[in-house]
């Protein structure tokens, strides 16, 4: 595997005195990055430098022309689009983040929103093929489940790889879709032994009783917090976001109480200041929020149990087999994400080396020179 790993003759080793550190045969340092001093000096992105990333743009479904206008042949040149740097200079007094803008651009192309489109209708109709496979594990403690999982690990690749005789998505590699898949199994692999020995039903109760247990405890669980479990939204919807609603109205108005008591205290600031009686308003109104918050949060565990014991057998299948398809999603979308991004980073870097060229630089140097010029002029000095 290039830059990663190699067959070193015992000859290559002995003219290293057999030094074995790796680097010395297999270095995968990122090689360094290109400049065209040409770009630099009068601008233009070097169509070489495009091309090279052309694996990431197919991966991604972003056509290089949604950023690029190539420029006439023979030249090896292709510019930033002209739409893109109007829509720069028509933000704020035209000194927008470039790098943002085009952050936004790869996520909102209509390629992009395909192949991401394509990857999830990919995922979707092998899960509807698989789902039944990881329920028959259910209530069956001598069930198989390494031979589940490299069932479900190898029709996973075969659905989701670019490769083979079928519709797939070029998005992911080989390694990258065989590393969320066998990420999801290892992280769901306690959960696959409780559905075997307890059943539907049973995996619930466990995952209830780590949720009250975590919360009792004051402590998370495998890095994340009681609440953020995904059964706790499964059960009590809108729950957390009343909660979160309730923090962040508690945090607006002790940001405005503190305020509002500066302004008292500033006598330049006298006109702006609350009255005492909108202060004692507000405080009033944070003890309501925070009490609501309290009782809410006191209450969780009851509700819990109650939004526990009024699931059936057949809800019990559909909760988990949701929650587990929601994890494999996500990591799906976590190495999905990561190429996008790659491709965002790549486009970044060419952004910053050449959208604005020395040339272009000495062009807006000269005008705010000949600017100050007319108005020292108007001011009535005159320079030799």
């Amino acid at each position: 595997m290039a830059r990663y790993a190699r067959v070193a003759t015992v000859e290559e080793l002995a003219e290293n005195d057999f030094n074995l550190n790796i680097r010395r045969y297999a270095d995968n340092a990122p090689p360094p990055e290109p400049h065209d001093v040409r770009a630099h000096l009068v601008g233009g992105v070097p169509k070489a430098e495009i091309v090279a990333r052309r694996d990431l743009f197919e991966a991604v479904g972003l056509s290089p022309d949604a950023l690029f206008d190539p420029r006439p042949k023979p030249s090896a040149y292709a510019d930033f689009r002209p739409d893109f740097r109007v829509e720069l200079a028509e933000r704020a007094d035209g000194r927008a983040d470039g790098r943002v803008e085009i952050k936004a651009r790869v996520e909102a192309d209509p390629g992009v929103a395909a192949q991401r489109a394509a990857l999830e209708a990919a995922f979707a109709a092998w899960w509807e093929a698989a789902a039944p496979r990881l329920a028959a594990l259910a209530g069956n403690p001598q069930a198989d489940l390494l031979g589940a999982r490299n069932a479900l690990r190898d029709t996973f690749e075969a659905a989701l790889l670019p490769q083979g005789n079928h519709e797939g998505t070029p998005l992911l590699n080989r390694f990258q879709v065989t590393g969320a898949v066998a990420a999801w199994w290892n992280g769901i692999d306690y959960d696959l032994r409780t559905l075997a020995n307890q059943g539907f039903q049973g995996l619930i109760d466990s995952w209830a009783a780590s949720v009250r247990a975590a919360v009792e405890d004051g402590e998370s669980r495998n890095g994340l917090e009681p609440l953020d479990h995904p059964l706790v939204e499964r059960l009590l919807p809108g729950y957390l976001d009343k909660l979160d609603a309730l923090a962040a109205r508690d945090a607006e108005l002790k940001a405005q109480i503190a305020e509002g008591k500066r302004l008292q205290e500033d006598d330049e600031a006298e006109e702006d200041a609350p009255t005492d009686e909108e202060l004692t308003e507000m405080r009033r109104e944070q003890r309501a929020v925070r009490k609501e918050r309290h009782e809410l949060a006191a209450d969780f565990l009851a509700r819990l149990d109650e939004a526990r014991a009024e699931v059936d057998d057949e809800q019990a299948h559909d909760l988990v087999l949701s929650i587990e398809r929601e994890r494999l999603a996500e990591e799906l979308a976590r190495y999905a994400t990561a190429k996008r991004q790659a491709l965002v980073e790549a486009l970044e870097t060419l952004w910053d080396k050449y959208h604005v060229s020395l040339q272009a630089l000495e062009a807006e140097r000269d005008a705010a020179a000949a600017r100050l010029a007319g108005f020292v002029e108007a001011l009535g000095y005159h320079t030799e």
